[in-house]
């Protein structure tokens, strides 16, 4: 019964990923109130104790430091404060080797998300590649893919 009660609640903090990488490439926003339910279901998946991080204090360190990274990050320009929080609360749902997983993955699966993001917006509103650089592009939908492979959803 806890291992599917804990199916359920990571199945349910992957459909609020989707939702909010959805709503992050058409709006380039992530709604505050998604991050705080994956941030409640985090802390219940942590609570059940089948969490990698095996309790809620060794979820709670992961969320801070996260929290600070995504910050740092939010700061220099490279995430909006969505993605610093959406990355944040996801990632107590994994151990320090999953974090690190998560975060390179989300790297890379933007970087090709981004390109093509940027591809059709040129396309649509004819702007320059001068004018494309200073786009912003929605990372939430690499967080989404990367989170799902961190979880081991797609292995």
């Amino acid at each position: 019964m806890n291992i599917e009660f804990n199916n359920i609640i990571v199945a349910l903090a992957c459909f609020l990923m989707l939702y909010a990488a959805v709503g992050d490439w058409k709006n380039l926003k992530i709604k505050n109130i998604i991050v705080f339910l994956i941030l409640v279901l985090g802390f219940a998946h942590a609570g059940l104790g089948n969490s990698p991080g095996a309790s809620i204090a060794m979820s709670g360190v992961m969320f801070i430091a996260t929290l600070f990274m995504g910050f740092i990050f939010f700061m220099i320009g490279g995430w909006g404060a969505g993605d610093a929080k959406l990355f944040s609360t996801s990632s107590i749902f994994l151990d320090a080797y999953g974090v690190i997983l998560y975060f390179f993955g989300s790297l890379v699966i933007s970087l090709i998300i981004g390109f093509v993001y940027l591809l059709k917006k040129r396309k649509t509103k004819k702007i320059s590649i001068k004018q494309i650089l200073k786009e912003r592009i929605p990372f939430a939908p690499g967080m989404f893919f990367s989170f799902l492979l961190s979880v081991g959803i797609l292995v």
